[in-house]
């Protein structure tokens, strides 16, 4: 048995993946991942696998960015995958800053803010190494194209486990595909065995 865990850089992951529908899909192709069965659809490239967990890491709006429906909407969401089982949401923050210091920030005009995130990398790594260490995986599933993960990645391998890279197909994956087991890239075909339909 292969006891296996899924850490998912979510902003990561949803840009790759929409950037991949808007590239090679028409635009009424509006995909929607089903987070019931995508974690178990991933963990099951992984011969032997048995999904005790899913680590979903998204970054809270702060009280300016609330006021934007799309991405409140987005976050409650988000805070309900754990409904699905076997799902536990780590918060990071998003955070509003001014795009510049004459103009106040107005959440109706995008180009007077822009968003930074805080705390979801560390969070992601803190979770990934903290669980190898306490040896709750053999093998763990880093769904993120983020360079920051590269000492996350070597530590979690030199404690003895198995890392496994996944990302959308035409993602960058190189820096950290070279220091993993294996890289999985997902693509139209798999992504259609865990849509919402």
């Amino acid at each position: 048995m292969n006891r296996t865990m899924i850490f998912i850089d979510y902003q990561n992951f949803e840009w790759a993946f929409n950037n991949y529908y808007r590239q090679n899909f028409p635009p009424a192709v509006k995909p929607g991942l089903d987070y019931s069965c995508f974690p178990f659809r991933l963990s099951e490239k992984i011969p032997g696998s048995w999904l005790v967990r899913t680590y979903v890491f998204i970054a809270r709006p702060d009280e300016f960015l609330m006021q934007d429906e799309r991405l409140r909407r987005k976050y409650q969401w988000l805070t309900e995958l754990p409904n699905y089982g076997f799902i536990k949401v780590i918060e990071g923050r998003l955070v509003a800053r001014p795009s510049s210091d004459e103009r106040e920030m107005d959440i109706s005009d995008w180009t007077s803010f822009y968003k930074e995130e805080k705390g979801t990398d560390v969070n992601l790594s803190i979770e990934m190494v903290s669980k190898a260490y306490l040896n709750a995986y053999d093998c763990a599933i880093l769904v993120s194209g983020d360079t920051d993960q590269i000492p996350a990645v070597e530590l979690v391998t030199r404690l003895g486990k198995n890392l496994v890279v996944a990302g959308v197909e035409g993602q960058n994956l190189q820096k950290l595909s070279q220091c993993a087991d294996a890289c999985y890239y997902l693509d139209h075909d798999f992504f259609q065995t865990c849509m919402r339909h």
